[in-house]
């Protein structure tokens, strides 16, 4: 699962999924478009129910904070689109 939002120059992205050992993990990633500069924060959580609460919250706050939804998978995606931030 994966979400990604605009806000003027801005990106944040969520992505949830399993770790090599099966673990779940929310990554959050977070920058400004054309840009080098941004963060990634990795946070574990118990299950994937853990995860999409977790995500569901970020998509309140991102929308209370004018971000626009660009991209939303519910499916396992490729992240070939990042390659337009780097």
């Amino acid at each position: 699962m994966l979400i990604r939002w605009h806000k003027d120059n801005t990106y944040y992205i969520a992505h949830i999924q399993q770790d090599l050992f099966g673990e779940w993990v929310l990554t959050q990633s977070t920058g400004t478009i054309g840009s080098c500069n941004g963060k990634v924060k990795n946070i574990p959580v118990t299950c994937h129910n853990d995860a999409v609460k977790k995500l569901n919250a970020l998509i309140s706050k991102n929308k209370r904070n004018g971000f626009i939804i660009k991209e939303r998978s519910d499916e396992p995606t490729q992240l070939d689109w990042i390659l337009e931030y780097t």
